[in-house]
């Protein structure tokens, strides 16, 4: 989410970014090796809403993603700033 920001993009979040909403939540659909596991926060929140595929590592939330390498994520609702 912050990479994204950095490079111009609007990422949609309510909560600002401290894993209470979901809203940022995103598919990785290349380079799952280059993301850290889902943290406490992002096990605790898919506990409570429903995951979107049926791969839940990934599903993550973009706020809590550490990214170290190349990724390719899926977001409706992103768009240039």
């Amino acid at each position: 989410m912050d990479s994204a920001r950095r490079l111009g993009y609007f990422w949609p979040t309510t909560c600002g970014g401290i894993a209470e909403c979901g809203s940022c939540r995103c598919q990785i659909s290349k380079g799952i090796e280059n993301v850290d596991p889902p943290t406490a926060a992002e096990r605790l929140i898919f506990r409570i809403l429903p995951q979107a595929d049926d791969q839940p590592l990934k599903t993550r939330l973009a706020c809590q993603m550490t990214v170290t390498g190349p990724v390719t994520v899926i977001k409706r609702g992103v768009k240039a700033r």
